[in-house]
Order: C-alpha cells, then structure tokens, then sequence
C-alpha cells in the first residue's frame, strides 16, 4: 500500500491542498472518476455498515485480532467504489470472503450481500 499512499501524497502535493498527512482532501476533481453502480454501491455501503457494527461487537468481546482482519477486507471498499472497473467486483468478492472463510461461523456474512441477498431499505 505504500506506493498508494505516495501517489495520493503526490496528487495532494501538486493540487496545493494536501493534509499534514499527504490526502489531499479536495480530490484531484471528477474527471476519470468512475463511481460504482447505484445498485453495487447500495451494495457496499451497507456491507460498510455491517462491518462498523461487527467490528464494534468484537471490540466488546475483545475479539482484536478478527477487529484487524475484518478492516483488512474492508479498507479497501471506499477507494474502489470510487474507482470503479471490470476488476473491482473480483476483489471485493475475494477480499470479503478470505475474511469470511478465516472465522467460519464466528463472523458476520458479507459476501451474500453483493449480488445474492437483498439490501435493507433501512439499516
């Protein structure tokens, strides 16, 4: 992730408006960018949900370690809705389970939720 960091830094840098810690937090504008579709970011964010919620009830249960691998699969969500391509659907969906098949049955279920399972109206 390191040279993700610095291409963010770099953009930051030659925008004028980077952060102390390199974001710029203004963007390098819309141009190029495109955003997930309405449905798959429906999708994602309330798979984002779940995961602040699982991640909150396994910091009650001092469950640190799975804390760590659940924002390990997650992390990653906010930049590829963003940048949405033919790949992004194939990582997520190996992000989410490789979490999944490391706590079977001790974890919530993500993976469904991308194409399987209906979102809720209300969450």
């Amino acid at each position: 992730m390191r040279a993700a960091d610095d291409a963010t830094a770099d953009r930051g840098a030659a925008s004028g408006v980077a952060e102390a810690d390199g974001i710029d937090p203004v963007g390098s504008g819309a141009a190029g960018v495109v955003a997930a579709p309405p449905d798959v970011l429906l999708r994602l964010l309330f798979i984002l949900h779940r995961g602040f919620v699982e991640a909150r009830n396994l910091g009650y249960a001092g469950r640190s370690e799975q804390i760590a691998e659940l924002a390990d699969a997650m992390e990653v969500l906010p930049s590829e809705i963003l940048k949405w391509d033919d790949r992004s659907m194939e990582l997520v969906r190996f992000l989410l389970k490789n979490y999944e098949d490391k706590f079977p049955g001790l974890r919530y279920d993500y993976s469904p939720y991308l194409d399987r399972w209906p979102v809720p109206d209300r969450y």
